[in-house]
């Protein structure tokens, strides 16, 4: 699915419950998903439908949203 760059407001860390096993190392696993607050593509939409571990999400949000400020200023 496309949707408009220009509707994207910025990105988020999405998390689930952590896991029963503790092999997360205690920390609930992550994903990006980007926030689009208004038009035809509103809503949270997630880059990944997979959860993962560590913090590649939080540094992925990070970037993307350090990249729309940039584009924006």
């Amino acid at each position: 699915m496309t949707h408009p760059l220009d509707d994207l407001s910025h990105a988020i860390v999405e998390t689930s419950a952590p896991s029963r096993t503790g092999s997360s190392g205690g920390k609930a696993p992550s994903r990006i998903t980007l926030v689009f607050p208004a038009g035809m593509s509103a809503g949270n939409h997630p880059v990944t439908q997979v959860y993962t571990s560590g913090g590649g999400a939080a540094r992925g949000a990070d970037a993307i949203n350090t990249w729309l400020d940039a584009r924006r200023a």
